[in-house]
């Protein structure tokens, strides 16, 4: 290998090792505009895209020892490192990505395909990806356990009212049928 193929290859490796979890993409047709808008918002996600090349991302990959066939990599392939930093865990900052990414693909007219991803140390196929992607966000999760929680109490502060409320109608209707003498 040539000593610039060297040092790419050492380049990827070493984004690999600082950032263990990542999702791979291929894309096509995606203007200058377009891709610099998709770094900016994987950058807001909590990490970076990077494009690559295919030998040398498949190299890095088996050094890593996990084996990449060439069917999955096709067209231009570009790797979204995931950072847990910023108050995220790892989880987060890989959903995050998976949300922007595919959130992207339906906005675009560009052909954007995620090949899969690198989790714990595993391969994910494109599908469990997808699956990350339309998990809820922490956040949401802790909206949805916090509405479940209050549903029932604001249920039994309703009755409650309602209690109250006719204690004094009740006493209102009992005197208006002294008065009235029935």
């Amino acid at each position: 290998m040539r000593k610039e193929k060297e040092l790419f290859l050492d380049e990827v490796c070493n984004h690999i090792e600082g950032s263990p979890d990542f999702i791979v993409i291929s894309y096509d047709r995606l203007s200058c505009a377009d891709f610099k808008a998709l770094r900016s918002q994987i950058s807001e996600c909590g990490g970076y895209l990077e494009v690559v090349r295919k030998r040398l991302f498949a190299e890095a990959m088996k050094k890593r020892g996990m084996q990449i066939t060439s069917e999955l990599l096709k067209g231009h392939i570009s790797v979204a490192f995931s950072f847990s930093g910023h108050g995220r865990n790892k989880y987060d900052a890989l959903i995050a990505q998976a949300k922007c990414l595919l959130d992207f693909k339906g906005r675009k007219e560009a052909t954007l395909e995620v090949v899969g991803g690198v989790l714990d140390h595993s391969f994910l196929p494109p599908g469990e990806v997808k699956m990350f992607a339309n998990l809820p966000s922490q956040q949401e999760l802790r909206s949805q356990i916090l509405s479940v929680l209050s549903a029932p109490m604001s249920g039994l502060l309703s009755v409650q009212e309602r209690l109250v409320a006719s204690v004094p109608s009740c006493i209102e209707s009992y005197l208006e049928k002294l008065e009235s003498g029935e």
